[in-house]
């Protein structure tokens, strides 16, 4: 490309370890109609003048040198950089003549925002941002042309949705838009179950590209990696864009109707910073506040009712949750089944070290970071020592029972390393839907004031897999559900109904025991009892699996249940006979043959 100046010149990147900057959008003055009327059309309904209300609202702007040294430093620190070149399969340089041809000296404040924002959009990252914070920060009053297509972050002293809208909502496969919670005494009357359809008979899937093509400046923040991420994410900001509109299409649950409302009563709302993740209550545990107000809670816990599983809501990677996850680890280590809920969970740098020891007894390589070791190619080159990710379970706590992780879209960055991490233990299974997809870190440009400019820098692989890159990539799942318009009317989140149906029809071994457990001579026999919790009565086998520190298969022992016993014992011995003087693994594997697991 002839306009774009390559250069390695790094002295104004800043390397933000934790995540990116997310900003505070400005909810509506809820004051707005003592000084002025709502509006008798809509900033929808005016489309003839979008690009001169556009061009009105913030003015001017800077002048052109100023606008394309942004716009360059942006573009030239991302093709240097950025990380997904190969993924992606990006026209870079078309993409960059493309948006530098559209700014010149009457380019408006808010049509360089916009230009900006989608030019950022492209990289497809949650890590990505290019943000005029003076014009996101104006105050979201009907009739402002600012557009949020997804959720913002919740960050310490960020914005949280529900001032602006009173309400928590989830996409649903078909597009619509699902209320899982609202503040009593909505000014709309909407209650969970409630479907918002759209605004002005136009369905919101439609709505969202036409405002996108429009020019209107909009929120590019937690955009997603994987298709279905990213789908999600212009597909969530249904609830948070009211203020473009003067009528709302409600499907509401209660008699099935559809019902086409006046958006002039939202205005009156006015609500203190609540929790905007996409998560149904879990009796006497809280979500937790992840930094919108003060202490910050990361981690809250707790045992779910009339059972004995441990409920887990993990919503930050922050460094203040290392030890906040570890506490609730610890104290649940001796339960039957555990559920760690990071569907709503983001960035930061803690690796939960300490946790992961009482959840694991033995060391895995797990994951290794990647970046572009030649701004000339697009070639990646391992970053670090590859040690930051690998798992030291340390003896003795081990957690052989169900545990059960929830995950969805809005699971990004840190939160999704901590979910591959996961996968390497044998009692974990996933129910939700995919994280994001932007695994990797971010650099962060901060020459210019009142701007975030972001974009990422690593990807990542298993140590086993290399060249096989995670980012932009679906998590694998093995329990697809989501939410419906039933069970959340009901109060009832699938997801977690879900992993509960599967920790309480799991036929699974537990509290392996060896007796001794040290063998000093080839005629020692090996004693060994376990638990094997078979609740549906199925046909079962039960093998002790023998392996040496290299994962190589030595022995294996079949396990018999003990006659007589009523609490599920089962036994085995074996003489040593022809083995190495070594250290060994013995582990339990026990398969369900009537429904083949």
């Amino acid at each position: 490309c002839n306009y774009i100046a390559y250069s390695q010149e790094v002295n104004h990147r800043k390397n933000n370890s934790e995540h990116p900057f997310f900003f505070s959008p400005k909810s509506h003055d809820p004051n707005f109609l003592k000084s002025a009327a709502f509006p008798d059309k809509s900033f929808y309904q005016q489309k003839s003048e979008w690009k001169h209300i556009i061009d009105t609202t913030w003015g001017e702007g800077a002048s052109l040198e100023e606008k394309l040294e942004i716009f360059n430093l942006f573009a030239i620190d991302v093709y240097d950089n950025f990380c997904n070149f190969n993924t992606l399969k990006l026209n870079y340089d078309s993409l960059y003549v493309h948006y530098f041809n559209m700014i010149n000296d009457s380019t408006s404040k808010g049509a360089f925002a916009s230009i900006m924002a989608r030019f950022a959009a492209y990289l497809k990252d949650a890590h990505a941002t290019a943000l005029d914070l003076t014009v996101l920060g104006t105050e979201q009053n009907p009739g402002v042309p600012d557009f949020y297509p997804g959720l913002p972050y919740l960050f310490t002293g960020t914005y949280c949705p529900t001032e602006h809208s009173g309400i928590v909502t989830t996409v649903l496969p078909d597009s619509t838009t699902l209320v899982l919670r609202a503040v009593p005494n909505h000014p709309l009357h909407l209650e969970p179950g409630d479907i918002i359809l759209g605004y002005e008979g136009v369905p919101w899937k439609n709505l969202v590209r036409e405002l996108i093509d429009s020019g209107i400046p909009w929120c590019a923040t937690l955009t997603g990696g994987c298709k279905s991420a990213d789908t999600y994410q212009y597909l969530s900001g249904a609830g948070l864009n009211w203020h473009l509109f003067n009528t709302i299409d409600i499907l509401k649950y209660a008699g099935n109707d559809t019902v086409h409302l006046s958006l002039e009563p939202m205005v009156t709302l006015n609500l203190p910073q609540t929790p905007s993740n996409e998560q149904m209550p879990v009796k006497n545990i809280p979500f937790p506040n992840a930094g919108y107000t003060t202490p910050a809670t990361a981690v809250t816990y707790g045992i779910m009712e009339n059972t004995n599983i441990g409920y887990i809501f993990l919503a930050t990677e922050e460094s203040y949750a290392d030890q906040q996850f570890f506490e609730a680890v610890d104290s649940l280590k001796n339960t039957d089944a555990l559920i760690i809920d990071m569907r709503w969970n983001g960035d930061g740098n803690a690796t939960f070290e300490n946790a992961f020891n009482v959840l694991f007894n033995e060391y895995q390589k797990t994951l290794a970071t990647v970046y572009r070791c030649d701004y000339t190619t697009f070639d990646l080159c391992q970053y670090g020592s590859g040690t930051q990710y690998q798992i030291n379970g340390k003896n003795p706590d081990y957690y052989d029972r169900p545990i059960a992780v929830l995950l969805g879209p809005s699971c990004w960055g840190m939160g999704e390393i901590i979910a591959h991490r996961l996968k390497y233990h044998p009692m974990v299974r996933f129910f939700g839907a995919s994280s994001n997809g932007s695994l990797g870190g971010g650099l962060s440009i901060d020459n210019f004031q009142n701007w975030s400019l972001y974009y990422p820098y690593l990807d990542m692989y298993y140590t086993n897999d290399p060249g096989n890159y995670l980012n932009l990539k679906e998590f694998p799942i093995d329990y697809p559900v989501w939410f419906n318009k039933d069970d959340v009317a009901k109060g009832i989140d699938p997801i977690v109904e879900k992993a509960r149906q599967w920790i309480n029809n799991l036929t699974y071994g537990h509290s392996l025991v060896l007796n001794p457990p040290f063998f000093f001579s080839e005629n020692d026999t090996i004693k060994a009892t376990a638990t094997i919790e078979n609740p549906n009565k199925h046909d079962v086998s039960a093998m002790l699996i023998v392996e040496n520190q290299e994962g190589e298969l030595v022995d294996s022992i079949m396990m018999t249940p003990l006659i007589g016993d009523k609490n599920n014992i089962w036994q085995a011995e074996r003489i040593i006979k022809d083995v190495d003087k070594n250290l060994y693994w013995i582990s339990l594997r026990v398969n369900d043959q009537t429904d083949s697991s």
